[in-house]
């Protein structure tokens, strides 16, 4: 199924309702969805840090991994199919981002639906079904 504008959609209430569930991003509709951004790296003047990967990406830009510090990063619009998926994949650090072995869009992102490291479960009489 062609999940279109609604692939967001679908990971929000999957992570609200705990359901296990799979997408392959498509399209982005950044002028539709303009309150999505990604976070990258910045140098210390501000500016964007390039990748200087030689890879198929959609940007030149380096992703924020997490792992420096919060001062050198700034926040981009979701304008790629990169941008995309690395926006849904950051919702939850439960996700599991594969690449299908076909040409194309091929992205995808999945979630069995069960969180680990001590999160709140459904059988928890603190769990109100709000995403985390």
């Amino acid at each position: 199924m062609h999940a279109d504008g609604a692939t967001e959609a679908i990971v929000d209430m999957a992570l609200q309702y705990r359901k296990p569930f799979v997408v392959v991003p498509c399209c982005v509709f950044p002028n539709f969805f303009q309150h999505r951004f990604v976070p990258v790296l910045t140098n210390e003047g501000g500016v964007v840090v390039l990748d200087d990967d030689e890879d198929d990406t959609d940007t030149d830009v380096k992703p924020w991994d997490g792992g420096t510090d919060e001062t050198n990063v700034k926040m981009m619009p979701v304008r790629t199919h990169e941008d995309f998926c690395r926006y849904l994949a950051l919702k939850d650090s439960h996700f599991i981002v594969e690449t299908l072995p076909f040409e194309g869009r091929n992205v995808a992102i999945w979630w069995n639906g069960i969180h680990r490291d001590g999160d709140t479960t459904e059988n928890d009489e603190n769990y109100n079904g709000a995403t985390t």
